[in-house]
């Protein structure tokens, strides 16, 4: 689903929410998640455990206003004409003034599933609207699909090569979300397998521990000392409903 812009997902989705509070202010703000780089779903949500989103906002004395709560599979679709989890506050907040917020994912007792992520906004006189940067929680263990992926070695020129040459010991699968393009927040994915002199090493997730999500990969040649010599290029893997994922085979580049 895509809209032309946020104003008409704010007559949508703009109900008035428990906690808060004044609702005779200037603008609204628009809340967003995501899980593992992918728009969330009962079932992904159930996944790992999420039952809600909890918005906390703080003036710039640091006094608490409200605590807003929605459940995890709710939807918007944003500016950029994307879906995310979130929901639009009322009119609760006042133009030319700063707000704090933290937003955490948590589970039906209201315990933190997720980190807190903490920032504030500031909306200029005449703005409707402010829609706050999207929190993705990521973690790639669930209970979706296995994955299987084959790799192999080449070296500066892009002739094969063997563990031996390089002083290769491992190959580990490295994953972040896709919406993470800089890998600021990965994962080794399973456990690392011993560098093969095979012409193609073989990576094995054991099954249904890969949780669902929209995800970028990639293979690295580690040392004995745990130094990283050779890297494939990311790919990227939508897991969704498919309980066996097979990722395609992967070049590792001496570096």
């Amino acid at each position: 689903m895509r809209v032309s812009s946020l104003l008409v997902v704010l007559s949508l989705f703009a109900l008035p929410l428990a906690g808060c509070g004044n609702t005779d202010r200037d603008y609204e703000v628009a809340v967003r998640w995501v899980i593992n780089g992918m728009v969330p779903s009962p079932e992904v949500c159930a996944e790992h455990g999420i039952a809600r989103a909890r918005f906390e906002v703080w003036n710039q004395s640091g006094k608490k206003l409200q605590t807003l709560e929605s459940p995890c599979a709710d939807l918007i679709v944003a500016s950029d004409e994307y879906e995310y989890g979130g929901f639009v506050t009322t009119p609760a907040f006042e133009w030319d003034r700063r707000y704090d917020f933290a937003l955490t994912l948590v589970a039906a007792d209201g315990t933190a599933v997720s980190s807190t992520v903490q920032n504030w906004f500031f909306g200029e006189y005449g703005e409707p609207f402010v829609e706050l940067p999207y929190l993705d929680y990521v973690n790639p263990t669930g209970t979706t699909a296995s994955l299987t992926g084959e790799w192999a070695l080449a070296d500066r020129n892009g002739q094969p090569a063997t563990c031996a040459q390089f002083g290769i010991e491992k190959v580990e699968l490295i994953v972040a979300s896709a919406l993470d393009p800089e890998f600021e927040q990965s994962f080794i994915l399973g456990d690392p397998v011993p560098c093969s002199n095979e012409p193609f090493g073989t990576f094995r997730l054991a099954t249904r521990t890969l949780a669902a999500g929209n995800y970028q990969f990639y293979y690295r040649a580690m040392s004995a000392g745990d130094v990283e010599v050779a890297r494939s290029t990311p790919i990227t893997l939508i897991v969704d409903r498919d309980p066996a994922i097979l990722s395609p085979r992967q070049t590792l580049q001496i570096r």
